[in-house]
């Protein structure tokens, strides 16, 4: 009954911090979280709401552990994997923001369906993540298949359609660079053999259409 009640008292804290919140009330709202934490350790909302707090208020490495904790009280709770992804990803610790990233799609795919607009948003966080990492190929068919999945969305995600642009556009551009920087040495191993040649002008027509439009949708001040 005791444990009932403390936990009773952690959510009212919770529920308070969260109203703060919303009023710009942060030093408040951080207080009645910690409360919560306090009277329930065991409590992942909490723990979850305070990382929240610590990141909005400038305090990221701090968040870090809270949301680790949060994942340690209940794994499957995608939100928390999404947020301590963009901190990690953030504080530049690629590899474990990048684990993050595919908890989050594999955990979305699971509940959700492979055809959700959230599904479709987490394969375009992990795209610029893997980008961040280097991993250009798998990024760029992380990042098509967000665009392609959001093109059969309604109307409403026209906006965010147009987020896809930029970074599909510069990993597409990043591709074929790597396409042509491996032209000298297939020309190396198949002297004169014309699809060396049908392909490098290929791909330096692709690079120079997709560079002229990365330019073109850069905004000008």
């Amino acid at each position: 009954l005791v444990e009932q009640l403390k936990r009773s008292a952690a959510e009212a804290h919770v529920n308070l911090g969260a109203i703060l919140e919303k009023r710009g009330k942060r030093d408040e709202a951080e207080r009645n979280y910690r409360e919560a934490i306090a009277l329930a350790p065991a409590y992942d909302q909490a723990h979850y709401n305070l990382a929240i707090a610590l990141k909005d208020s400038g305090r990221a490495p701090l968040a870090v552990a809270h949301y680790e904790e949060a994942l340690r009280l209940k794994p499957d709770y995608p939100e928390a994997h999404n947020n301590l992804a963009a901190v990690l990803q953030e504080q530049n610790r690629i590899a474990e923001a990048e684990k993050e990233h595919r908890n989050v799609l594999e955990l979305r795919e699971k509940v959700l369906g492979a055809k959700n607009a959230d599904v479709y948003l987490s394969c375009f966080n992990l795209a610029l993540c893997l980008e961040a990492g280097s991993k250009f190929a798998e990024a760029l068919t992380y990042m098509q298949r967000a665009q392609q999945g959001f093109k059969k969305l309604p109307v409403r995600c026209v906006a965010f359609k147009k987020e896809f642009r930029v970074p599909l556009n510069r990993l597409m551009a990043h591709m074929s660079i790597v396409g042509v920087s491996t032209f000298p040495a297939q020309a190396q191993t198949f002297p004169g053999h014309v699809s060396v040649f049908r392909n490098r002008v290929y791909s330096h027509c692709c690079l120079f259409c997709i560079l002229w439009t990365a330019q073109a949708l850069t905004p000008r001040c």
